[in-house]
């Protein structure tokens, strides 16, 4: 901020995240990691077998599966880290990823720059996002652009999966 870089950031807002992320992708993560294979079939067995009942008074449903969440809480926390440990990067892009929130950024000295950089990135970003079956929501998703003492910009259009990004002039996620 105080050599007045220019900085342009992408919040994403990633559409349930735990409860949706892919159990078989997952898995062959967990393989390409070198993860113990008891500790794969613990998981699978932990990720396949969810089951739940619904009981009201005496009068009980019958017994559901869940097939594609995931529940929340710690663990599936850990797992989406592992998940999404591959998330693209770029020499131009600095990408900060917390569980499900992710942002990614860029700083140069011109806008110009920043908006190539970032939209480059995005549009590789498109590709990982389809394989790996990681659902953003391209309405939630903001830009935001700023620089020390200025706060007024004439912005190009970024782009997610043909949606034009809103630029914010703050984002509170």
């Amino acid at each position: 901020m105080d050599n007045k870089f220019y900085t342009g950031r992408v919040f994403l807002d990633i559409q349930k995240a735990f409860d949706r992320m892919w159990h078989v992708g997952l898995i062959y993560k967990l393989v390409q990691l070198n993860f113990p294979k008891y500790l794969i079939n613990i998981l699978k067995s932990f990720l396949g077998n969810i089951t739940f009942k619904v009981i009201i008074h005496d009068e009980s449903s019958n017994t559901g599966v869940i097939k594609t969440e995931t529940l929340q809480g710690s663990i599936p926390a850990i797992l989406y880290t592992i998940f999404t440990s591959d998330f693209p990067s770029e020499p131009r892009i600095i990408t900060c990823l917390f569980a499900d929130d992710s942002a990614v950024l860029a700083q140069s000295s011109t806008i110009n720059y920043i908006l190539r950089a970032v939209q480059s990135f995005l549009n590789s970003l498109e590709e990982w996002l389809t394989k790996w079956r990681i659902a953003v929501n391209t309405d939630k998703t903001k830009a935001i652009m700023f620089r020390k003492g200025r706060t007024n910009y004439n912005l190009d259009n970024l782009e997610l999966f043909d949606q034009t990004m809103e630029w914010v002039t703050e984002y509170l996620g």
